[in-house]
């Protein structure tokens, strides 16, 4: 009887001993008790640190910092972030925890937007969404450049020199077509260059120009189109006689 006791209590401390370590039984595919010891638990990610302006413009470009922690350390295989207006997300090649991400985004319409992330790890657990980060966005630059045409001007030239006013662009030989652009709001981004509505040049800074020395005859629809940097645009176009 004692001994018997004494096996009871010997098989009890034992499975107490077992089970406030780091071991556990489960089971097997046929359903016997096993041993397991260490088994993985996997948790989803952190909510992405996001950080960017809390103010802009309308029809701006703004750059947001996104940065992807995973507690397990485990690779992440996707990310979603909501601007407020429209969500952007990317099912990407595994990228290492701790990985600051750069976007960018343009609101079209002023207002107050939240924004917010969330990302995938590599076993597919979507983390819950990060804090919102409440972004104001005002009326921006509406206002196109303006663009004007200098040469040529209503006159002959010959081998690019104007050698009198004449009542019509007549250009024999090439010439070096000059344009003045200017926008008082974002500035003038650049300058491109058409020639019967094909595009020969763009020029980003000023004085503007294109030197059109294409052996050219006959009647020519040449277009300039100025841009600022948030994407207004405006255009000017003249007829050109060219020859040579």
């Amino acid at each position: 009887m004692e001994n018997r006791l004494f096996y009871v209590m010997f098989c009890m401390i034992l499975l107490l001993s077992l089970c406030s370590s780091e071991n556990y039984f489960t089971k097997n595919v046929k359903g016997e008790g096993v041993l397991a010891k260490n088994s993985y638990v996997n948790h989803p990610p952190n909510p992405p640190i996001v950080e960017g302006p809390l103010v802009g413009l309308t029809r701006k470009a703004y750059q947001y910092n996104l940065t992807l922690i995973d507690p397990d350390n485990d690779l992440l295989i996707g990310y979603e972030i909501d601007f407020g207006d429209t969500i952007e997300g990317s099912s990407c090649c595994p990228i290492p925890s701790n990985t600051t991400l750069t976007l960018y985004h343009m609101w079209y319409n002023p207002g107050v937007y939240n924004v917010k992330a969330r990302t995938k790890d590599g076993h597919g657990l979507w983390g819950n969404w990060s804090t919102p980060l409440t972004v104001t966005i005002m009326e921006g630059d509406t206002v196109p450049p303006v663009v004007h045409m200098l040469k040529p001007n209503k006159g002959l030239y010959l081998s690019n020199k104007r050698i009198l006013p004449f009542p019509m662009n007549l250009v024999i030989g090439g010439i070096t077509v000059e344009v003045e652009a200017v926008d008082e709001g974002s500035d003038v981004s650049r300058v491109e260059f058409y020639v019967q509505g094909s595009l020969k040049e763009r020029d980003y800074t000023t004085p503007y120009s294109w030197d059109w020395y294409e052996k050219s005859l006959g009647r020519y629809v040449l277009t300039v189109k100025a841009y600022d940097f948030v994407g207004n645009q405006v255009s000017d176009e003249i007829i050109v006689w060219k020859f040579f």
